[in-house]
């Protein structure tokens, strides 16, 4: 029965070899020689030979520096190996790879990441970056260097980054804890002058196609502020000294990243926000909340309320300004006139005329105070009826739609049909199963009659 080797044991037996073998200056062996030193690593094998022969050609593949070098077999004599004087297998590097998995990351992450780093960094990190290819490549694992790619937003956009001599102060200064910098940095408002700023860098998120540097700004009163730089809008950076006097707190980068710190607050503390948003961004909005703390409430035929309470981030802002067109800020009054301020900012950047900001939804025909009781709940007023099945039931349009085709096929072969049959059925509410009806019925599918005061519907298709 063949037994199926692990990666360890055949590593371990190829690290044994690596020891076996002689360096040069010293004299060659035979591989019968290098066979008898090793003869208890082989024995399980029936081509005992042949297994020590491959594991010469892995081990050519993974040495860190040289080879193996080899005098060729001439008539009855065997081949003769022996490592060349600079051979070298670091098994001190705590990051020797044996895993095809870590491999599999370390060359993608690297391939991804490597755009980002100075050339210091990545001089530094191909050396596992290649060992990783090698065992990718021993293991027969490298086919999927082709099968898995990583895409930043806009494939097919230049990632944006500062020169190379920029990169390198900033990793510089991160890495040491006196090392400040000077910064010439471009704001977003491309008509406005760069500005000077002494930061002290903590570290780089990426995402998306740019990297964001969470600095502390230190201002001319030795102030000091969290601040986020886009990197590629960094003109300049240059080494300052450290301003004794000025404490500066180090940064948790988890914890910014968790806590959404490196895109920098507008608030930073929760505010309770209210949004008018047009029908078409339910789907979004169901898919992927804002919030925990998002409620939706159905207000018209063609809109919808969005209420949370939450901390407002720049790039919620940004969020916002994109979806102008679909979302109009109720609530705060703050959050309403910063995101029309923004507006307007790129409208003078782009020489576009503008009138004076309207409430795009004024054909409601209502306050913001009419959508409230006496309470302080939003009233659902002038309901469209699929807006509201879907969000009193945690549904998505999509979602409804489906099981209003899986009910019609689920009737086809039925003479009759109640909404409990179909709450029942499908194990769904009542109210769905009640609209499931009403939305057949439109459709002439089925026909309302009534025995002894039950409702039962008529099927009308077969």
């Amino acid at each position: 029965m063949h037994i199926k080797e692990t990666f360890p044991f055949q590593f371990s037996r190829i690290l044994s070899v690596f020891h076996a073998l002689p360096k040069a200056p010293n004299a060659y062996i035979s591989i019968e020689d290098l066979f008898i030193k090793l003869h208890n690593s082989y024995a399980h094998f029936l081509a005992p030979r042949k297994a020590l022969q491959r594991d010469l050609n892995a081990l050519d593949d993974i040495l860190h520096k040289g080879n193996i070098e080899k005098i060729s077999a001439l008539g009855r004599q065997s081949a003769s190996f022996r490592l060349s004087a600079d051979a070298k297998l670091d098994l001190a590097k705590p990051n020797l790879i044996q895993n095809e998995f870590q491999s599999l990351a370390i060359v993608h992450s690297y391939n991804f990441l490597k755009n980002y780093f100075p050339e210091s960094w990545q001089n530094t990190l191909i050396d596992q970056f290649e060992q990783a290819q090698k065992v990718l490549a021993l293991r027969n694992k490298d086919i999927w260097l082709s099968k898995f790619g990583c895409a930043l937003d806009g494939a097919f956009q230049n990632y944006l980054a500062p020169s190379n001599n920029i990169k390198e102060q900033i990793f510089k200064s991160i890495h040491d804890n006196n090392s400040w910098l000077e910064i010439l940095y471009h704001p977003e408002n491309f008509r406005k002058q760069p500005n000077v700023y002494v930061i002290k860098p903590h570290g780089v998120i990426i995402r998306g196609r740019k990297q964001y540097l969470i600095a502390s700004k230190i201002d001319e009163h030795n102030k000091v502020f969290t601040r986020t730089f886009t990197m590629h809008r960094i003109l300049q950076a240059t080494p300052t000294l450290e301003r004794l006097s000025v404490f500066i707190p180090d940064i948790d980068m988890e914890k910014a990243i968790e806590q959404n710190e490196y895109e920098g607050f507008f608030t930073d503390h929760p505010i309770k926000i209210e949004l008018l948003c047009n029908i078409k961004m339910l789907p979004e909005l169901q898919f992927s909340k804002i919030h925990q703390t998002q409620q939706l409430f159905a207000t018209n035929p063609s809109h919808f309320t969005l209420t949370a309470k939450m901390p407002i981030t720049w790039s919620f802002i940004e969020w916002l300004v994109q979806h102008a067109g679909a979302i109009e800020v109720l609530e705060s009054e703050d959050l309403r006139d910063e995101v029309r301020k923004r507006i307007c900012d790129m409208a003078n950047n782009y020489n576009i005329e503008i009138m004076e900001f309207e409430n795009d939804f004024a054909d409601y025909g209502r306050n913001c105070e009419d959508f409230v009781d006496e309470n302080g709940a939003i009233q659902r007023l002038d309901i469209e009826e699929d807006v509201a099945v879907v969000i009193e039931n945690d549904m998505t349009m999509q979602e409804f739609d489906d099981l209003l085709e899986q009910a019609i096929d689920f009737i086809r072969d039925k003479p009759y049909i109640s909404e409990a049959e179909l709450s029942k059925h499908f194990k769904i509410k009542h109210s769905v199963s009640s609209y499931l009806i009403h939305k057949m019925g439109l459709e002439n599918l089925i026909e309302i009659i009534c025995e002894d005061g039950s409702h039962r519907y008529k099927v009308q298709i077969q």
